[in-house]
């Protein structure tokens, strides 16, 4: 892992209200390196991640701990020149980063203009797998499937070469051959010392591409792990659970286990480990008395 891009250290993300949404995360990219950022829907992967860089929306705001881009904290820092300059972002939805009214190819260049630079758009459809790139770059959004609109929007996210790129389930509507166009781009990144923040569903994403994962739940980090040991050996009863859960063809026609229960919301989350009312194994402590992350996991069960 080369020198840190991203480091985030007992972050905090509050509503307005003062719900926390994220309860002191704390995660590190290195340049050359990608860490993939997984867990359930709810559990605060986007949203710490877009509050740390003031993408959260209204009402949503770090209120403790510090995040620093190479070593410069964000806090003090003009949000609006470094997200696109510094730091791409390539979101699940690619309408929320494509706008309806303007051809693609004028908005990927305008990506990099707007930060002093210039971009050879087709050589950047070309680089994200777009076919006849030259005649893409002339549509519109609404002409494009919404693979290639998605590919539009990674390929947004690359035009100034960013040192970290955000990637949030970047392959979800992307079939299974441009998926790995998609990896084979972010491993050609990682080899050019790019740091990459991959946020997903997919385990199996994350085991193909991934050098370091963060395993969240409830708005904390319980587990962080180099993949392949991660996936041999999960420590905490949740990456356990998620693990368990993946199908696996060479199983056949068996019960899918799934994990008991749901998440519990920002609002409402339980006292202690915030997993023990789903986990198998609960110690008298559990219920009452938040685990400490220590050696990459915070589980009672694995320090006691």
């Amino acid at each position: 892992m080369g020198p840190l891009m991203l480091e985030l250290s007992n972050v905090v993300v509050q509503t307005r209200r003062g719900v926390r949404l994220a309860d002191g995360v704390d995660l590190t990219v290195g340049a050359g390196e990608i860490v993939g950022l997984v867990g359930e829907s709810g559990s605060g992967k986007t949203v710490t991640t877009t509050a740390v860089f003031g993408l959260a929306g209204p009402g949503v705001r770090v209120t403790g701990g510090t995040a620093t881009l190479d070593g410069a904290d964000l806090a003090g820092l003009d949000l609006r020149k470094v997200r696109g300059r510094d730091v791409g972002f390539v979101f699940q939805d690619p309408s929320t980063a494509l706008h309806p009214l303007h051809r693609v190819g004028d908005q990927i260049a305008e990506a990099a203009k707007v930060h002093g630079r210039r971009v050879d758009v087709r050589a950047a459809l070309a680089d994200v797998g777009v076919p006849d790139p030259a005649r893409r770059a002339r549509q519109y959004p609404h002409e494009l499937s919404g693979g290639l609109r998605q590919r539009v929007a990674i390929a947004m996210a690359l035009a100034n070469r960013p040192r970290l790129v955000v990637a949030d389930e970047p392959t979800t509507a992307l079939d299974v051959t441009v998926q790995m166009q998609v990896l084979r781009l972010l491993d050609r990144l990682r080899a050019e010392g790019t740091a990459t923040l991959l946020i997903t569903h997919d385990l199996g994403l994350v085991a193909e591409i991934a050098d370091r994962v963060a395993v969240m739940y409830a708005g904390r980090i319980v587990e962080t792990a180099a993949v392949a040991e991660l996936f041999a050996a999960p420590r905490h009863p949740y990456t356990r659970a998620l693990l368990a859960s993946r199908p696996d063809l060479r199983a056949g026609r068996t019960t899918l286990p799934v994990i008991g229960g749901a998440p519990p919301s920002p609002a409402s989350r339980p006292p202690g480990c915030a997993f023990h009312p789903r986990c198998p194994v609960v110690l008298p402590q559990c219920p009452s008395v938040v685990p400490s992350f220590v050696d990459g996991v915070a589980c009672h069960e694995v320090h006691s």
